[in-house]
């Protein structure tokens, strides 16, 4: 079975693009166009009388140093997490072992 494409028109600065995605990942798409659209103009608006194509390379090495942070703590926050589950199970483990040789 294929996943059906559909067309979205998204306007970002002064262009508007159209990109092909599944339906359910159309308000995703729209809100990633849209937060990039942000930020190019918050970046214009601070940086006048930079080129739009430099100013749209300063946002994608600023939006992918930002997600390479997001993973970053992700990764830290799972092995937190995996670390705490480790020893929960390991103090569970500990208690039922101890709860077996009482009843022996």
């Amino acid at each position: 079975m294929s996943k059906q494409k559909i067309k979205v028109n998204l306007q970002v600065l002064e262009s508007e693009y159209q990109l092909m995605c599944e339906a359910h990942e159309r308000n995703a798409l729209i809100e990633a166009a849209d937060n990039l659209n942000m930020q190019l103009t918050e970046m214009r608006r601070n940086n006048p009388r930079v080129p739009i194509d430099r100013l749209v390379m300063m946002g994608a090495i600023q939006m992918a140093f930002d997600l390479q942070q997001e993973r970053e703590t992700l990764t830290k926050e799972v092995r937190i997490v995996n670390e705490s589950a480790k020893r929960l199970a390991d103090a569970l483990d500990a208690a039922l072992a101890e709860a077996n040789t009482q009843e022996s």
